[in-house]
């Protein structure tokens, strides 16, 4: 249920104006550790999402969608919902500074991250 309401409202907010001059894309993204020989949990995101620019020169994106788990340890496999907001600012010519926020659903708790960092241009 939660996931149809998600999508439902992604794609409501497609018809919106600030939706319609941003660019919308789809991202597949899979991640997992490993540890000495161990290997973690394999997860992918299938999000759907828009960007966008503003004249000086920041930018912004928003996504979500479905998360699958699997895990090779217990052969076990999870849906949830995971989603990111973030941007970047140019500080120079040769420097920005980005940020993202996000958040992934579980059984019982919903996690949230955040990232800061900066961006060296050669």
């Amino acid at each position: 249920m939660k996931l149809a309401v998600i999508a439902g409202l992604l794609l409501t907010s497609f018809a919106g104006g600030a939706a319609n001059a941003a660019d919308k894309y789809i991202n597949v993204e899979a991640n997992t550790g490993v540890v000495g020989s161990e290997v973690g949990a394999v997860t992918t995101d299938a999000h759907v999402g828009i960007e966008g620019a503003i004249e000086s020169g920041a930018s912004w994106y928003v996504q979500a969608g479905p998360m699958i788990t699997t895990n090779d340890g217990t052969g076990s496999t999870s849906l949830d919902l995971s989603g990111k907001v973030g941007g970047s600012i140019p500080l120079n010519s040769a420097v920005d500074v980005y940020g993202e926020l996000s958040f992934a659903t579980g059984d019982s708790d919903t996690a949230y991250g955040a990232k800061l960092g900066t961006k060296l241009k050669f």
